[in-house]
């Protein structure tokens, strides 16, 4: 969880085990838990909400991959990965960070995953407007618990404004997935499929997200 903020709680109501006729479990978590999306009513008053998208439009037919090894609190700015970004072909509809974070998520070492909740990367603001204003993308996925640093916490809310919002070329908001696992990647996927769990009027939502490779 973002900065270790809200809980997952799984209870068991019913088990075969204690002479119940079947295993039942309860389950209660935040909209945006784990490997989740967010929707643009996350941060846009009168954005979309999960339930506005159809089936078609959680599929990405070309996506794109960029590696930015990352060191805990850092902001990923334009000077890193300008290059990268002006050699994406302009008609990716997702693009990939992979800062390489996972690796502490659910690491022994001490520090390591308070690192991953708290003290995860982010993306500058001169990225989130690049990424804007040159590219019309469905997705913009990380590896990082968000793309907002909890150390920077403003600049982290500016990008998501900038994401989400809407753009004076009329272009639709990126929909942000946030706590991707995206080390077994060898290359950019072929195409990726996004499944959220859907609900009225969502402003994000747990996904299962598949890549074809």
């Amino acid at each position: 969880m973002y900065s270790g903020s809200g809980r997952v709680e799984v209870t068991v109501e019913r088990a075969i085990a204690a002479g119940d006729t079947s295993n039942n479990t309860h389950l209660a978590l935040p909209a945006h838990s784990g490997t989740h999306v967010d929707a643009p009513v996350h941060f846009v008053e009168g954005g979309a909400s999960i339930d506005q998208y159809d089936a078609a439009s959680w599929i990405a037919e070309r996506p794109a991959l960029i590696d930015v090894p990352c060191q805990p609190g850092e902001l990923i700015s334009l000077d890193r990965i300008g290059a990268e970004l002006e050699a994406l072909p302009v008609d990716i509809d997702m693009l990939l960070l992979r800062t390489g974070v996972q690796r502490w998520r659910m690491s022994p070492v001490a520090g390591e995953r308070e690192n991953f909740e708290s003290h995860g990367p982010g993306i500058g603001l001169d990225v989130a407007k690049w990424v804007r204003d040159e590219l019309e993308l469905a997705f913009f996925g990380v590896d990082a618990i968000s793309i907002s640093s909890p150390d920077h916490r403003e600049v982290g809310r500016e990008a998501h404004r900038i994401l989400l919002g809407p753009h004076p070329s009329g272009r639709h908001a990126v929909r942000l997935i946030e706590d991707m696992d995206l080390a077994p990647l060898a290359e950019p996927p072929r195409r990726v499929w996004v499944a959220p769990l859907r609900m009225l009027d969502g402003d994000g939502a747990p996904v299962t997200v598949f890549a074809e490779v």
